[in-house]
């Protein structure tokens, strides 16, 4: 989805984007709700690496069940690849609407329009 909106952006079809401003306002509309959700599961995700962050001080602890430690750094891995995916998405969701604030910017001066 998000790529899909990306391409009507700031590809081609963008142009359409300042032409029509119900469908500019709809776009915009479910980028903010999209980001919205992005950003909740960005700090969701951030919060569940700083709670796995504590596991491997306790590495004394457990130094003979090495399964345990891997198995945490695995898991905090993964965790911290959902960190990289959400601040990703995160960012093309704002690039997108700074994108659609230009466009819309654009076609408020006639830039767009066609006589």
């Amino acid at each position: 989805l998000v790529s899909s909106w990306h391409e009507a952006v700031w590809g081609p079809p963008s142009s359409l984007v300042a032409r029509d401003p119900e469908y500019a306002s709809a776009l915009r509309g479910g980028h903010l709700q999209a980001l919205d959700h992005v950003t909740e599961a960005l700090q969701e995700a951030l919060v569940a690496v700083s709670a796995g962050s504590a596991l491997p001080s306790f590495e004394g602890l457990f130094a003979g069940f090495q399964g345990v430690a891997a198995a945490a750094d695995d898991e905090r891995g993964v965790k911290l690849k959902q960190v990289v995916c959400y601040k990703e998405m995160e960012q093309q969701l704002k690039d997108n609407i700074d994108r659609l604030t230009q466009l819309e910017s654009a076609a408020e001066f006639g830039a767009f329009r066609t006589n």
